[in-house]
């Protein structure tokens, strides 16, 4: 079901795939199957079928993605991450950032798959809460609400555990910081 609600987020907005690592743990550590990742472009699909019904073309549905990416200049867009200390002389280069920010990705999978500690319930909210937090600094051309996943399961994770109850609180300051951008 978690892997039909992930292609079901993906479908609406890219930032889902903050997620994807949290999922790739789950398969290194045995609790999901690696076949049972097909849920997710299954349901994608099915979501593109009533927009092709209405006449789109699936090149322009299946690629929505890439044109989006290509829509904006600037390596950060509004959001406070690595890329506001880089000169936009340097765009050219974003692929660079995202291969950094899936390199770290990959390597805290594998700190998880060589950990000795099965994935639980409570490790499960933890690395779903470190990756919609940390993904968004280390990728480029990230605009600011691309946080609003960071601020929803930040939330979650005080309630789940609340020992880290300041974690949301931390994740909000930074939200509402730069949203009086907007504000003011």
């Amino acid at each position: 079901m978690a892997l039909v609600a992930f292609g079901l987020a993906f479908s609406f907005k890219l930032q889902a795939i903050f997620l994807a690592p949290l999922f790739l743990c789950l398969i290194a550590k045995g609790n999901l199957r690696w076949y049972q990742l097909a849920w997710v472009p299954l349901v994608y699909l099915a979501t593109l079928v009533p927009a092709a019904l209405a006449g789109r073309s699936w090149g322009d549905l299946l690629l929505i993605y890439v044109r989006q990416s290509d829509a904006h200049s600037s390596l950060s867009m509004n959001f406070p991450n690595l890329y506001v200390w880089i000169p936009n002389i340097y765009y050219d280069w974003w692929p660079l950032g995202v291969a950094f920010a899936a390199c770290v990705a990959v390597l805290l999978v594998l700190v998880v798959y060589k950990a000795p500690a099965q994935i639980t319930a409570e490790l499960t909210v933890l690395l779903a809460t470190y990756f919609v937090i940390v993904m968004p600094y280390l990728l480029p051309k990230m605009h600011e609400r691309y946080y609003f996943p960071a601020d929803v399961i930040a939330i979650v994770l005080a309630f789940y555990l609340p020992r880290y109850w300041y974690v949301p609180v931390v994740v909000c300051i930074v939200s509402v910081s730069v949203y009086l951008h907007y504000l003011g």
